[in-house]
């Protein structure tokens, strides 16, 4: 005689039917506007930290925020650089030319210095700011 075991099949159609309504209402849930809602404003506002070893938490979208535009910022940037190379080139170019015996002597006083201590020789060169018209 076969002994036929319905319990256990019985119990998986039984666990697999309350999973799928438990998913359904679920869904349903969150499906509503306000319950999304609460859900979006928390993981936009959820704290997060603005650097690995600092205990400083801001909101997860200015953060977000922050590194789009500092993102976009750089691109911005380094495409004005890069459209404007030959402008650029030629101010540097006038502003050697115009500095240039400053720019030596500047070189001769950091060598003859550097020297003198006869440990190592390092040149550094620092420039009066000025602005261009």
């Amino acid at each position: 005689m076969t002994t036929i075991n319905l319990g256990d099949d019985i119990n998986a159609t039984i666990v697999a039917a309350v999973n799928a309504r438990i998913t359904a209402e679920t869904f349903a849930a969150l499906s509503n506007d306000e319950t999304l809602g609460k859900f979006v404003q928390a993981a936009l506002y959820q704290p997060v930290e603005v650097e690995r070893y600092s205990s400083k938490k801001v909101a997860w979208i200015e953060q977000v925020l922050k590194n789009a535009i500092q993102a976009a910022t750089k691109a911005a940037i380094a495409q004005w650089v890069n459209d404007n190379q030959g402008p650029i080139k030629s101010r540097v170019e006038a502003a050697l030319t115009e500095n240039m015996s400053g720019i030596a002597a500047a070189m001769v006083d950091s060598m003859t210095k550097s020297t003198e201590s006869g440990y190592s020789t390092k040149v550094s060169l620092a420039f009066e700011k000025r602005t261009f018209d």
